[in-house]
């Protein structure tokens, strides 16, 4: 006679009394499900730890980085590895009235742009443009943009002022410093490391040009005013650097962050 295993309906109802075979049946029936879901869970917890991993992971590299036809062509290159969007490129709104810098000057002031970091170099032009509309709208009605420069999430350093302009960016400094606006806000989040890696260079390209002393300082701005820019964790970074200058401002200095003209 043909040998068939037992029908699980019949099993289960012969239950708690079923016979040897159906007992033997169902065993094995439960170590086989109880296997896959185990060996299935174990699957998804590692999984899940992977992807954990990489994700509080920071890239080392910028997006675009190594690719001919990334967001850095037509970006003037100002060493190996950096480039600087001009103000045309990034569809600049003409500015008003400025002054001169005399250049050389021996400080460069870091602020954070208190906006949401920009990955992509689409999204840095956006939030160039829309910082130039707040500082150049009713509110403030200053004559351009604050900063000389800004530095974005993208790896690329944004023509703000320039070299040459009085900037916008810490009141009383502004004629005798150079303003870099980092886009983001850095009181719990680190900067990315070629956002400082840019900046960095930026500063470099300046000492090369006559634009900065050799022996300039960098400073965050609440070490000259009553303000938490450039965030805590952006001044962790810059207290690290060569160019970091120990500066603290007196009762008798202190004066209102972002005064500009």
């Amino acid at each position: 006679m043909e040998s068939r295993l037992p029908h699980l309906t019949y099993c289960v109802t012969l239950l708690p009394a079923a016979p040897a075979p159906c007992r033997h049946w169902l065993a094995a029936l439960v170590g086989l499900v109880l296997g896959v879901g185990i060996t299935a869970l174990l699957a998804g917890v590692i999984i899940l730890a992977i992807q954990r991993s990489g994700a509080d992971e920071q890239p080392q590299t910028p997006p675009t980085a190594g690719d001919p036809f990334s967001e850095r062509s037509n970006c003037l290159p100002f060493s190996e590895e950096h480039c600087l969007v001009s103000r045309d490129a990034w569809h600049a709104a003409p500015s008003g009235r400025v002054a001169t810098l005399a250049t050389p000057v021996d400080t460069v002031i870091v602020q954070q742009t208190t906006t949401h970091t920009c990955a992509t170099r689409e999204q840095c032009i956006s939030a160039t443009r829309k910082i130039q509309e707040f500082h150049m709208g009713k509110e403030n009605n200053w004559s351009d943009i604050g900063y000389n420069f800004l530095v974005g999430g993208d790896g690329l350093v944004y023509s703000g002022r320039g070299w040459d302009i009085v900037g916008a960016h810490t009141k009383t400094w502004n004629n005798k410093s150079i303003g870099v606006g980092v886009i983001g806000s850095f009181s719990e989040v680190a900067a990315f490391p070629w956002q400082l890696s840019a900046m960095k260079g930026l500063l470099a390209w300046g000492v090369s040009k006559g634009k900065l002393t050799a022996d300039y300082g960098v400073m965050g701005a609440s070490q000259v005013q009553d303000t938490d820019s450039p965030g805590q964790r952006l001044m962790q970074d810059l207290r690290a650097w060569k160019h970091w200058r120990n500066y603290t401002y007196t009762t008798s200095t202190l004066h209102t962050a972002h005064g500009g003209t």
